[in-house]
């Protein structure tokens, strides 16, 4: 059985029109306080209605809500705005009378400006009336100035559900059901958020507000305010008297232009000392020029003028008491404030079950009888309880409310219904404060004699969950309800026709208990994405209706970003904006079912809903809540279907690509901190994408297309932020082999080196974007074209710069230059190395040393002394390969190797000269340049270093695996007694020349112990001093001579693993790619006796012996970058069973006679590879 309350309206304050609804003078000893007809000092009963929800008062009118949803008026309505017809004579109604033409309609939400009126019916529609100069009341258009004088219906918003209305002096804001925030009426101040000092006489959209979740819309005098999901305060209009509660900075000149003052603002922003606070703003009042702001915590912020005293803050008021910065009610410290309300110039507050009034009084709207002289209260003081006093009504009939909040359409949410009770209640049940009103200069106290009827502002809003449960569903469809955000239950559709009458439907959803605060049950007022909506959808019957209020809900939510933006939250998350705060388990489970829907309708509703929200994500934001929408729209199964790129991913790329600087900083910290799983779906998501309008296409690409930049660009950021991420996903992650197959490569990259000389212009000037401009969308293949053409371009223009001839034509630089030239031509258009095998260092040094740089970018041809074979590649690898060996040689001493890892490193005060040190750069650059590996065991970090990448400790780990792990063990220890324990300063020992040197890493560091606090940089001076400052000049010289063969920006194209890979190549053996490779010549062939036993032999052969046969074949005993598949054997058949196998370097090919036998095959193989060096002719 329901339990019984009554609730009593109390109101005080300006009387003058009668707004109060109490007629006549009364007695002052009965129920009220002294009057003089237009004022009433002190609580008085308004007996007239009963059961009132909500009282809204403009300057001089006031409208009551009841439960039921009726609207009554009292005040001035010489403009229409009590929406009731009066006689020509009488402009002043003293007792609430009902609006007819409302009666119809069953109304939830009422607002009052000084002169208009609004409500808002349960089905969401909006009607408005009264003064209509500005378009306060957004009815009839630019023709329509006049006052509107009943209620008319909002037309431009009759396709929304609006669920919350505000109402400044004369404007108005709306927030609809999918968070969307519309405006009309006077906007002289920015009042409505946009750019334009013109009235706004329909509802308009106010963009600024796009994507963010709002639990709260307020206005007053001339600005407006909400409440973000997150519980951030944002302000905007006048802010003459600091009611905005922060400074105005204006980026955009046009907006002080265009408002007249800069005393204002038009863009919505978040106050900025609430935002840095880090408990949650819950509720916000606002006055005519200041604002009252609530939090969690019951803490009272006021801000804006307090000349009047209405902010709180105590003193003398007066002209100069204007806060610009939020402060905290002092007085009112220590008590929990639950509810707070702004009348124009005064404030009251409820904490504890006190009613706290302060601010001008001149009117009695502060419910006290001594006020100053000065006619107002500059601190809190607390009401006496007059309302306590009213029990003596054993003989009337009681109206008694239900005991929880009603939902909109006037039931209780808990199920009770009104009822009438002619019994007395006891006379010595007590009575609280249900909830306080302000308006104009009035006040208004609803009590009730049930202390959880009592409004708590501080307590969370909590969301319905409108799902009919399928009879044929799983018993745990009531538990996964339960388990959502919805915390209080709602009356369900009806039971779809085609269930059958024997299977039970619970009438409401399970939820979890209430708190003891009616409060507990206030409602998001925007949709939010909840996972018993789409599992209801899920488990339909083949047969079996949809529900319409499911499917209304569904579409709304899944179409709108504020919807997304607000869903999937952690139950505990901290308001931090380097926190995206969603529950991403929730989310993937949601995703996971909303992939198991089957049914059409459904599918179809679901897609227009992602593909609406993916286009109208928003590029700014103001707050970080705005952009959740762009890590929950990645989980949906739609994003990872490449297909959905035009209508999905193109979109969603375009918005991010066009992020405001606080977006992208925001964004960029969520992916930094995202799982590898996330980011990887991510990356794969656009990666695909990107593929898959290259094969629409179907088109040799010789640039990107401009509409298709935004992927690119969204690539790029997100290989930025995997750069820098302690631990990334895998670089090939990133590439995009359609690339390879859709794009004239060579073309691309002659176009992009001649960007630079196009000028500084924007896409829109139509200068392309080329594929080299995001070279880590490359894979290994292609990568490796382009630096093959920038070596043939190179070499074609050294070689023009070389011949004394004008106009030569070039043709395909894949083909090359050497047939250009005739007999004729002195010019030898090579870079040529005359070597003598037993002096080859020096020699090579002498002849690099004597070239110059543009010499260097000539083919290399090497020709051994006194040998007679052709270098066609061959001899060039076969020249590096013994040139390292002997580089390598202790001897000259510039390296030294590191026995664990067995990596090389350059010696600390080496005696060689920087010159050699350069020389071996060069060559290092001729290699790489002319398609020769090398044997140059250097680690990663010589890599990375070329690149300008940082050094850390895992790079020293890789150099020195022993010494590494012993400083990431230091910075492991979990005791607080380092220096004790280690025993360390700031000094580090080398060796040099079998002298141990103590070397200090900061001035002063012998006598600097390494604690727990420093420790840190003591490892990282270590790591830049062995891996940078000690070899700094040795380094800085083998770089510049690199940077003479491979210097510019072809280097911008390789990872370091890419880099070191075309120089040293890499030991990613695959054998079977190998033989699959492989072709023959002649009589040969796969099934041939002779090649069967070959690979026989060669499958038994150890690792080694392999890698020697590999050498044997090409030059070299590692695999290039493009991998295995880049060499391709030829075996070419031999009559002559007495030689033994020959190979020709240059072109990978294998003479192999047809031995007899498996064991003599092996034997000259064998005997074949231990002898490789040197060249004849065959």
């Amino acid at each position: 059985m329901a339990e019984k309350s009554l609730s009593m309206l109390y109101c005080w304050g300006s009387s003058n029109c009668g707004q109060l609804g109490v007629p006549g003078t009364f007695d002052v000893h009965q129920e009220g306080g002294p009057t003089d007809g237009h004022k009433v000092d002190l609580p008085v009963r308004l007996k007239t209605i009963n059961n009132i929800k909500q009282v809204a008062a403009g300057l001089e009118h006031t409208l009551f809500l009841t439960n039921k949803g009726e609207v009554f008026v009292s005040g001035n309505g010489e403009v229409g705005q009590l929406g009731i017809l009066l006689p020509t004579s009488i402009k002043q109604i003293h007792a609430p009378v009902q609006v007819l033409t409302l009666k119809d309609h069953q109304v939830m939400q009422v607002a009052a400006g000084e002169q208009h009126s609004v409500a808002v019916t349960t089905y969401g529609e909006v009607y408005s009336w009264g003064d209509n100069t500005f378009g306060q009341t957004g009815i009839g258009g630019s023709e329509q100035e006049g006052p509107v004088s009943y209620p008319a219906r909002n037309k431009t918003l009759a396709h929304l559900m609006v669920v919350q209305v505000a109402c400044g002096a004369h404007h108005t804001l709306a927030l609809t059901s999918d968070g969307s925030v519309y405006g009309w009426g006077l906007n002289s101040n920015g009042q409505l958020g946009m750019f334009t000092a013109e009235p706004v006489r329909k509802a308009t959209l106010v963009t600024a507000l796009q994507g963010l979740p709002i639990m709260q819309l307020c206005c007053g005098g001339q600005m407006s305010a909400c409440i973000s999901r997150c519980g951030y305060l944002l302000t905007w209009g006048n802010n003459r008297h600091g009611q905005l509660g922060r400074t105005i900075v204006s980026s955009n000149p046009k907006q002080c232009q265009d408002l007249g003052s800069a005393l204002c603002s038009a863009t919505p922003k978040v106050v900025p000392n609430l935002a840095s606070y880090s408990v949650p703003i819950v509720y916000v009042a606002v006055g005519s020029n200041h604002v009252a702001a609530l939090d969690s915590d019951g803490k009272l912020w006021t801000f804006g003028n307090g000349s009047l005293g209405c902010t709180g803050h105590g003193g003398a008021g007066g002209p100069d008491c204007s806060l610009s910065t939020p402060r905290t009610v002092l007085d009112l410290v220590g008590s929990t404030v639950t509810q707070v309300e702004c009348g124009r110039n005064h404030t009251l507050a409820l904490a504890h079950g006190n009613v706290y009034a302060f601010g001008d009084g001149s009117s009695g709207q502060l419910g006290i009888t001594e006020v100053p002289s000065s006619g107002y209260v500059t601190a809190p003081r607390q009401l006496k309880p007059h309302w306590q006093n009213n029990h003596t009504r054993a003989n009337e009939t009681r109206q008694a409310d239900a005991c929880v909040q009603t939902s909109p359409d006037g039931t209780p949410d808990n199920g009770c219904e009104d009822m009438e009770v002619d019994e007395p209640l006891a006379e010595s049940s007590p009575v609280f404060v249900k909830q306080i009103f302000c308006g104009g200069d009035c006040s208004f106290l609803l009590t009730t004699s049930c202390p959880r009827q009592s409004y708590d502002r501080t307590v969370a809003a909590c969301c319905p969950a409108p799902v009919p449960p399928p009879s044929a569903a799983s018993a745990a469809l009531a538990a996964d309800a339960a388990a959502q955000v919805a915390t209080i239950a709602v009356p369900l559709p009806a039971p779809s026709s085609l269930e059958e009458a024997s299977s039970p439907v619970p009438e409401v959803l399970p939820s979890p208990t209430l708190e003891s605060s009616e409060a507990s049950g206030r409602r998001l007022p925007v949709y939010e994405l909840q996972l018993a909506h789409v599992r209801y959808l899920a488990d339909l019957l083949p047969d079996q209706r949809i529900e319409s209020d499911v499917f209304t809900y569904l579409e709304t939510a899944l179409a709108s970003v504020a919807c997304w933006n607000q869903s999937f939250l952690c139950t505990t998350f901290i308001r931090d904006p380097n926190e995206h705060a969603i529950d991403m388990h929730a989310a993937s489970n949601f995703m996971t079912t909303l992939a198991s829907i089957t049914r059409d309708t459904a599918k179809d509703m679901i897609w227009s809903g992602i593909q609406s929200t993916a286009s109208n994500l928003p590029s700014w934001c103001v707050t970080s809540e705005c952009l959740r929408a762009y890590v929950l729209l990645v989980l949906t199964p739609h994003f990872s279907d490449v297909s959905n790129y035009k209508t999905l991913h193109l979109p969603y790329a375009n918005k991010a690509s066009a992020w405001s600087p606080k977006a992208k900083s925001i964004m960029v910290h969520w992916l930094s901190q995202s799982s590898l799983d996330f980011l990887e779906r991510m990356v794969k998501a656009f990666v695909g994408a990107v593929g898959q309008a290259l094969k629409d296409d179907n088109r040799q690409q010789t640039h990107v297309k401009p509409e298709l930049v935004g992927l690119f660009d969204l690539l790029k950021q997100l290989y930025d932020v995997n750069k820098h991420r302690a631990t990334g996903i895998a670089l090939n992650t990133f590439y995009v082999d359609e690339i390879f197959d859709f794009v004239m490569i060579s073309e691309d990259y002659k176009r992009w080196r001649e960007k630079p000389l196009m000028g500084a212009k924007k896409l829109s000037d139509k200068v392309p974007m080329f594929f080299c401009d995001y070279p880590f969308l490359f894979n290994a293949v292609c990568k490796n074209v382009v630096l093959r053409v920038d070596s043939m371009v190179q070499m074609q223009n050294a070689v023009r710069s070389s011949v004394p001839l004008a106009n030569l034509h070039y043709g395909d630089p894949t083909a090359l230059l050497f047939s250009m030239f005739g007999a004729n031509l002195s010019f030898d258009p090579h870079l040529r190395l005359k070597i003598h095998r037993d002096n080859i260092l020096q020699d090579a040094f002498d002849q690099i040393s004597m070239a110059m740089p543009r010499e260097l970018k000539l083919p290399l041809v090497v020709e051994f002394h006194n040998e007679e074979a052709q270098d066609d590649g061959g001899v060039r690898k076969e020249f590096f390969l013994l040139l390292m060996r002997e580089l390598l040689n202790p001897n000259y001493g510039m390296f030294q190797e590191y026995e664990t890892s067995r990596y090389i490193w350059f010696r600390e005060n080496s005696y060689e000269s920087r010159h050699m040190f350069c020389l071996v750069g060069t060559l290092c650059g001729l290699a790489i340049y002319n398609s020769i590996i090398i044997n140059l065991p250097f680690p990663l970090p010589l890599y990375k270093k070329i690149l300008n990448e940082p050094m850390t400790l895992d790079d020293f780990i890789e150099l020195d695996p022993v010494m590494g792990k012993n400083l990431r063990e230091l910075l492991l220890y979990e005791g607080d007694d380092v220096e004790e324990v280690m025993c360390l300063n700031f000094t580090l020992d080398r060796v040099y020349f079998d002298e141990v040197v103590s070397k200090e890493l900061k001035p002063g560091g012998a006598d600097i112990p390494v604690t727990n606090d420093n420790r840190e940089e003591y490892v990282q001076l270590i790591v830049d001093y062995i891996l940078t400052k000690s070899i700094e000049e040795e380094f800085s010289s083998f770089c510049a001579g690199f940077e003479r063969v491979c210097g510019g920006d072809i280097l911008r194209l390789f990872q370091p693993v890419e880099l070191m890979s075309l120089v040293v190549g890499n030991e990613d053996y695959d054998w079977d790619a190998f033989k699959s490779n492989t072709s023959y010549k002649g009589e040969y062939s796969a099934d041939h006796e002779t090649i069967v036993t070959f690979w026989s032999v060669f499958d038994e052969m150890a690792l080694e012996d392999k890698k020697k046969f590999l050498l044997f074949l090409t030059g070299c005993d590692r695999v290039p970058l493009l991998g295995m598949r880049a060499i391709k054997m030829v075996i070419e058949p031999v009559q002559d069973s007495r030689l033994l196998p020959v190979a020709h370097t240059c072109v990978h090919q294998l003479d192999l006679p047809k031995y007899g036998t498996k064991e003599r095959l092996k034997y000259k193989l064998l005997q074949a590879i231990q002898h490789y060096e040197g060249f004849g002719l065959v």
